[in-house]
């Protein structure tokens, strides 16, 4: 597939410091392939605030401006080809707006901020690292042109915090808003999250250090050497049908892998007839049941559908994943290829209230999740269920040395709380995208129970949002965290819960130590990386 794209294209919208890990992860991927140094776009990244107002709260819309700056400034110096900032205009999606302008198309301060780095860095390649040895100081990027240089300070703070930094004569300091900043002795007090130092090159070499894995990726990017890219006449198209089996990033989750059927189409973009001798990749454990004819013509600016069958029951046993590859005989087409994932259920039982519940345990490297970085697990945690018939009731117990929960209920995600996901689920029933998604947290505001995802949207078309029948019991003591949270089934569209109800759940424990999401121990997925309730696992009234 690589040979017939002129450029890697992904969102971002995790944290600044993470963006260099991604790049790094996606790199060393593309390496396998010969791409490693293949153009990077970002086509969208960004950092939005919650809906409702017309414009931004201030304090959400600092942390926007700082974010979508800081992570503008790390895709230039990790080599990124092109970034852009999601989005200009005022924009509501579900439980956040990603707009730079408010409602009355005013530019708030994210998008000043964002107007004034590209002035900042514009023109300017990366340098290096300004050596610092403040711990406040979380990145400190240098670009320069000629003797021209600014150093890019990001403390990730929405407050002001001051610094200190290696360079004392000949520099100016510059707010986030491009105000200007008062530099005694090197100290400087950054407001806003982002400051720039500009200077001299020549008087920041000697704190500058050129050696660092930014670098490594900057210098890689731009050793790319353009090649022409493969034009084939007939181009391998997945059908649209494939969208009925659940999916994520990884691939189709199959319900019967003994009898799997699927079309692909072979498009002809050429202006005359085309031969196809289509060949499907032989695998062990795959029996192919059906397939089309050997040798196919395709008339000019048309397309056939080839439609297989296959048994892939066998080839699970070895592994979680399937890949099918379809090529060309004859050279006409690049290959396509479709990974297909076998469904690995676990269950548990939720108990009647008043009985002695059973606690699972969820901890281990095999159930933590890194967010956008390869930070290791430092959390351990376990749960228990109980039901009645209006409510189902989660307690957790987390082991986590620190506390740290500074988000609103919409975003609470971020920090250290709980999301349980939820699908009712009968009998012979076709497999449904429908399912409520909660998150639960000690906010500053109070504990909160926030709906996220929906079974069904309600009349006028609002998301849910907090819940007012639905609670959160929260404790906190010595690096041990509690949570009994208390879902009233009505407040979310679910149906009452009976003896062998059987529900869809997945839950995850998110960890923060104070400088934004670190990852999650999970029990089921499908909730963060992809919103799949193919993912869930499934909880059982007994």
């Amino acid at each position: 597939m690589f040979d017939d794209c002129d450029y890697f294209s992904y969102h971002n919208y995790g944290q600044p410091e993470k963006l260099e890990f991604q790049t790094a992860a996606f790199r060393e991927r593309l390496k396998q392939f010969g791409k490693e140094a293949m153009p990077f776009i970002i086509s969208e990244c960004g950092k939005p605030w919650g809906v409702g107002p017309a414009r931004a709260p201030i304090s959400e819309d600092i942390t926007s401006a700082m974010e979508i700056v800081g992570k503008a400034v790390e895709a230039k110096a990790s080599g990124i080809f092109m970034h852009f900032a999601f989005v200009y205009c005022y924009y509501e999606e579900n439980q956040n707006n990603f707009g730079r302008m408010d409602k009355y198309k005013s530019p708030m301060r994210s998008m000043g901020a964002y107007v004034n780095c590209v002035k900042e860095i514009a023109n300017k390649d990366y340098a290096g690292d300004l050596k610092c040895s403040d711990s406040a100081i979380r990145l400190a990027r240098v670009f320069s042109s000629g003797d021209k240089a600014v150093a890019v300070i990001y403390t990730g703070e929405n407050k002001p915090v001051s610094i200190n930094i290696p360079l004392k004569n000949n520099i100016e300091a510059f707010q986030i808003d491009g105000t200007k900043a008062a530099v005694t002795n090197g100290q400087i007090t950054v407001n806003g999250g982002v400051l720039y130092i500009r200077g001299s090159l020549q008087e920041m070499e000697s704190s500058l250090n050129r050696n660092t894995k930014t670098m490594e990726l900057f210098r890689t990017a731009k050793s790319w050497k353009p090649v022409e890219r493969k034009a084939l006449p007939l181009v391998f198209q997945p059908d649209r049908t494939l969208a009925n089996f659940p999916y994520d990033v990884k691939g189709y989750f199959i319900m019967e892998p003994e009898k799997l059927s699927f079309t692909v189409y072979a498009n002809n973009l050429s202006d005359k007839e085309m031969s196809l001798k289509a060949e499907l990749n032989p695998l062990d454990g795959v029996k192919i049941l059906a397939q089309p004819d050997s040798e196919l013509k395709i008339q000019a600016v048309s397309r056939i559908a080839l439609n297989y069958q296959l048994d892939i029951s066998q080839a699970f046993k070895n592994s979680d994943s399937v890949k099918i590859k379809i090529s060309d005989k004859n050279g006409n087409a690049s290959p396509i290829v479709l990974t297909f994932l076998k469904r690995n259920v676990r269950k548990a039982n939720a108990v009647q209230a008043g009985q002695e519940g059973k606690w699972l345990d969820f901890s281990g490297d095999e159930n933590w999740a890194p967010w956008g970085g390869n930070d290791k697990t430092e959390i351990k945690a376990k749960f228990r269920s109980f039901w009645t018939k209006e409510t189902l009731r989660i307690e957790v117990d987390v082991e986590d040395a620190i506390f740290s929960q500074k988000y609103p209920a919409a975003s609470s995600w971020q920090g250290d709380s709980v999301q349980i996901a939820i699908q009712p689920l009968k009998d012979g029933e076709v497999f449904s995208r429908k399912f409520v998604e909660i998150c639960a947290a000690m906010t500053e505001d109070g504990p909160a129970v926030f709906c996220h995802h929906e079974l069904v949207k309600n009349k006028n078309k609002k998301p849910i949002g907090l819940l007012s029948k639905s609670a959160l019991e929260f404790s906190v003591s010595k690096g041990k965290m509690k949570y009994i949270i208390t879902l009233n089934l009505s407040e979310l569209g679910l149906p009452e819960l009976k003896e062998g109800s059987r529900l869809g759940f997945s839950l995850l424990v998110n960890n923060n130590d104070g400088r934004g999401r670190k990852g999650y121990l999970h029990w089921g997925d499908g909730i963060a990386k992809s919103k799949n309730p193919a993912e869930f696992n499934e909880l059982n009234m007994k």
